[in-house]
Parts: C-alpha cells; sequence; structure tokens
C-alpha cells in the first residue's frame, strides 16, 4: 500500500512510487538500479482509465481520495 498526502499532485505519487519499489527492490534482490527517467518518459500512472500524465495536477482533480486504489 503507498501513502501520500491527500493534497499530493502527481509528481509526489510518482515519488512515493519510485520510493517503495526501490524499497522492495533492494531488500529482495540487493543493489539494482531503475532508470526512472526512462519508466516515467514511456510509462504513466493511470486511475480507472485516466492517465495521470501532468505532474503538477493535484490527484483530487482526478477524484484520488483516501483509500483509492
Amino acid at each position: 500500500m503507498l501513502q501520500c498526502q491527500i493534497s499530493a499532485s502527481v509528481n509526489d505519487l510518482k515519488s512515493v512510487v519510485t520510493r517503495k519499489v526501490n524499497e522492495m527492490e533492494q531488500s529482495k534482490m540487493g543493489h539494482r538500479h531503475i532508470s526512472w527517467r526512462h519508466v516515467w518518459s514511456n510509462f504513466c500512472l493511470s486511475y480507472e482509465n485516466q492517465n495521470l500524465v501532468d505532474d503538477k495536477a493535484m490527484l483530487q482533480h482526478f477524484g484520488i481520495r483516501n483509500n483509492s486504489q
């Protein structure tokens, strides 16, 4: 489960995802480098068929609330 502030932006959510995935990779496989620049330039987060491509957009704008999945 990922947690971020209610007033978070898409960029804040990307930071949380990056941190969590890096922690999981580190604990399971040891040091491993993921090129997040490559990941975010080729893929985007989405929520209910809405692509979260504007890093400055607030998550609330997309209807993302507490316990959203």
